[in-house]
This record gives C-alpha cells, structure tokens and sequence, in this order.
C-alpha cells in the first residue's frame, strides 16, 4: 500500500522571563556572587494531519484525518551562587559554583482521528483518546576549580564536579468511544517513569607556551557515572567509571598554523531519547524513547 501524509498546526504562545544577578568585590582578590532566573511558559497548539493510503496506482480507498490538541505548560526556576578568590603573588585562582534548577510542566492531549472512505465520506467511526502528562525535574550540581600559575607561560588546573538529576514523570491514557462519551483509562498505554544519574568528575590539565608562540595542551578528566530509571514493567540501571584524555599541539608559523588535537568523548542520551513514553501524531504514528538505550565513546583527532 501507498500512503500520503501531511499536517499543519496553530500555535498560541506566551513566554515570560525574569534574571536578576547580584555580584560583590570584598577585596582585591575575593568576589562571590548569586543570580536567579526563571521562566513561565504557556503552548496551545492545535495540529491537523491527513493521511491518504491506496494500493500502487489505485485511487485513494481510505483516509484519515486526525486533530491533536496539546496544552503545555510548565516554569523554569534557578538559583546560582558563585565565588572567586586569587591567591598568594601569582594569583592563583581558587573558584566555586553551585547551581540548582527546578523545572515542571503539564501537558495535556486530545487526540481525534476520523476514519473517511474513498469518496471523503466521514464514516460512523472515530477514534479518541486523550493523556495527561505532568513531569517534575530536579538538577543540582557544584563545582570547585584551582588554577595554578606555575609561570608567566605554564599554569596547572585542577577541578572536580559533581551533579544529580532526578525527574518524576507518568503519562495516563483515556480512551473515549466517541467525541462527547466519558472516557476509560487505558492502563495498557498508560505508564511511569522515574529517572535518577549522578556524576562524580575530577581532571587535571596542563597548559605550556614558548618564546616561539609554540602551544602545547594535554589534560584527563575521570568520570564516575550511575543511573537508575523505573517504569511500569522493568527498572534500567547502568554505571561506568571511565577516563578522558584530551591534548593539544598549537603550532604558528609565518603564513600559517600547525594545528593537532585529540580527545577521547562521551555522548549521552538525552532524558528525551531515554523516555519511553508514545507521543501520537495519529493512532498509527507516534515516537517514543528507549530508556535501555547506552551511551556512546568516540576517539576524535584533527589535525
């Protein structure tokens, strides 16, 4: 079977924002800081699709026409607090940071797709159901960094990190048998999923100039990593403790620059890409995540 899809939607939006910032110089050589932002965020969209499905070279023997209402809204709060001191006659630089973020959203769906025959007659048939997803996200991480200046031309850095995110989602499925009917709960689409990761990172980096404008980089960065997630059939949990080196070769010349670097990466998945929650377009089409999904090491050179 051939199939044709195509879809249009109206957006009403409303977006607010706020960022205040207060930052203080006790001395020469000590400053600290704290900043809090937010933002409240409104979405009602309303997105139409039709699908047309007929055999290869055949007219069209059916449709669907399907009509998605999605509410969202949620708000963004987030506090920082920071501090910077410079020691002893070379000014080394001793810096903290702490960051929390609170984020909530809602979002509701209506989702209604009538089921029409060749000649675009709305059969007695449609199909309905609605979710409710509300989700809450909590991320806190600190950070703590030394810079020591070892000359006018070679500095040493150390730092660590740490971080943890939790988030708390449940999405519930209503099936309705028509457009004005009461609606059941559909425990076979309905579903939760809870997600915790910490992260406990520590590197070291060293950096080096010459007379001759020769730059030279060479660093690794330890990571201690863990995550538990839980949904309606089966718990997911996956750690590693893992190296990264990186360094870096800077070399100028008259007319142009050697240049060399390489790093060894990591590419998580996005909480997105690890949800499995079904986000519809029509009762046929719809994208979920995959929360078995694992993170992936690449090796990078340029040169």
């Amino acid at each position: 079977e051939n199939s044709t899809y195509d879809n249009n939607s109206e957006i009403i939006k409303n977006d607010n924002n706020y960022n205040v910032i207060y930052e203080y110089t006790f001395t020469p050589k000590f400053s600290a800081g704290i900043s809090a932002k937010g933002s409240f965020f409104y979405d009602d969209m309303s997105l139409i699709s039709h699908s047309d499905i007929s055999k290869p070279n055949n007219p069209i023997d059916s449709s669907l026409h399907t009509t998605n209402q999605v509410l969202t809204t949620n708000q963004t709060q987030n506090i920082n607090a920071f501090a910077k001191k410079l020691i002893g006659k070379r000014n080394d630089e001793l810096s903290f940071d702490f960051d929390y973020t609170y984020f909530q959203e809602r979002q509701d769906t209506r989702t209604q797709t009538d089921f029409i025959d060749g000649k675009y007659i709305t059969k007695n048939k449609s199909d309905v159901f609605a979710s409710f997803t509300p989700r809450k996200i909590n991320i806190a991480s600190g950070k703590l960094d030394y810079i020591m200046k070892l000359s006018a031309q070679s500095s040493l850095s150390i730092g660590s990190k740490l971080s943890a995110i939790e988030t708390n989602n449940n999405v519930r499925f209503i099936n309705y048998e028509n457009a004005s009917s009461n609606g059941l709960t559909d425990t076979s689409r309905s579903n939760i999923f809870n997600y915790k990761e910490s992260n406990i990172a520590l590197y070291l980096n060293y950096w080096r100039s010459f007379n001759s404008g020769v730059e030279f980089q060479a660093g690794v960065r330890g990571e201690s990593f863990s995550y538990k997630g839980v949904e309606k059939n089966q718990n997911i949990e996956n750690q590693y403790l893992k190296l990264f080196p990186s360094f870096s070769l800077l070399i100028p010349q008259k007319d142009f620059v050697y240049q060399a670097s390489y790093s060894y990466r990591i590419n998580r998945p996005t909480f997105s890409d690890l949800n499995p929650f079904r986000f519809y377009t029509n009762p046929f089409i719809y994208a979920e995540g995959n929360p078995l999904l694992m993170p992936s090491f690449s090796h990078n050179l340029e040169i």
